[in-house]
């Protein structure tokens, strides 16, 4: 989903879009902390490589705005422990608000 899309749907309805929103803010997160933690993107073969990845897997995470299904990273990263990512006090009051 791109930008103008999600401004779109927020705009038609709010709850909904929202969601939108967050599921692919916190997809984007997890994506950026996954090839942090690998040091490669996917597919590459480097010396810096630090884990592999085994694809995705669907979690459930509920909000304020509704369940939302985010994309987790499978294989040897470990990502942190709230559905993928750790939310900072200042995410979690978004989430919530």
């Amino acid at each position: 989903m791109n930008t103008p899309e999600l401004i779109e749907d927020y705009l038609i309805d709010r709850n909904e879009g929202m969601k939108n929103v967050i599921t692919w803010f916190l997809n984007q997160v997890m994506q950026q902390e996954a090839l942090n933690q690998i040091q490669a993107l996917p597919y590459e073969r480097t010396g810096q490589r630090k884990a592999r990845r085994n694809g995705i897997r669907k979690r459930s995470l509920k909000t304020l705005h509704g369940k939302v299904i985010l994309d987790n990273v499978n294989g040897g990263v470990k990502l942190s422990n709230y559905g993928g990512i750790k939310l900072t006090t200042n995410l979690k009051s978004f989430l919530q608000a």
